[in-house]
């Protein structure tokens, strides 16, 4: 087996979050005030993350349809396709980073509040529940409907995420910091980070060797 032909990258379909991002970070830049201090660079971290989730989803829905499975190598298939999947998270991390960075720029102190709370826990239980299903893609059974599940919910939690920072940028609302929400957010971050790099590794090394 050639494993130098082996490799994770994004698909066409992931162009449209891409651009929407970019575009999505200055809009950010624009709405965050100087020196200020709101719930408004968190919940603008929360579009990418939750795009991105969809995408994975969408990456899983079609590696069960059989997108990714040809043949004899439908088993390195599969695992290509789950870490393609997966890889799309890369890119959410990336322009959370970005959002940090402009934030940092403006001199705006985030917060988070108990909706941006609420929609980082939905967003990793949907990512936990799309990694279980990822480990047992093979069987082809039910995951395409958990899958679908979790692009309706990341799409939904996106929209939310953009409202939300358009009202808090714009001083429409007014939230209440979490105590330790940050911080919170920031650890349960890493372990899903780390848990999602494991499953990339994982799956790409099947890829390669079968």
């Amino acid at each position: 087996m050639d494993l130098s032909s082996t490799h994770v990258h994004y698909p066409p379909s992931y162009t449209l979050p891409v651009l929407f991002c970019v575009l999505w970070t200055f809009i950010v830049l624009a709405l965050l005030t100087r020196r200020g201090r709101s719930a408004g660079p968190v919940a603008a971290a929360l579009v990418p993350l939750a795009l991105f989730t969809a995408a994975t989803c969408v990456g899983l829905i079609n590696t069960t349809r059989g997108m990714a499975i040809s043949g004899s190598g439908g088993r390195a298939s599969v695992a290509a396709g789950i870490a393609e999947s997966f890889g799309a998270l890369y890119a959410a991390a990336f322009f959370m980073a970005t959002v940090a960075v402009f934030a940092a720029i403006r001199l705006h102190r985030p917060f988070a509040d108990r909706l941006t709370a609420t929609l980082f826990a939905v967003l990793m239980i949907d990512i936990v529940a799309a990694r279980v299903a990822a480990g047992t893609l093979a069987q082809m059974t039910w995951q395409s409907y958990v899958a679908a599940a979790g692009v309706i919910t990341a799409l939904l939690i996106a929209i939310i995420a953009v409202v939300w920072t358009v009202l808090v940028g714009r001083g429409r609302v007014n939230s209440r910091a979490l105590p330790y929400g940050i911080t919170i957010m920031l650890a349960v971050a890493v372990i899903a980070g780390v848990m999602v790099w494991q499953t990339i590794q994982q799956y790409r090394a099947i890829a390669m060797y079968g």
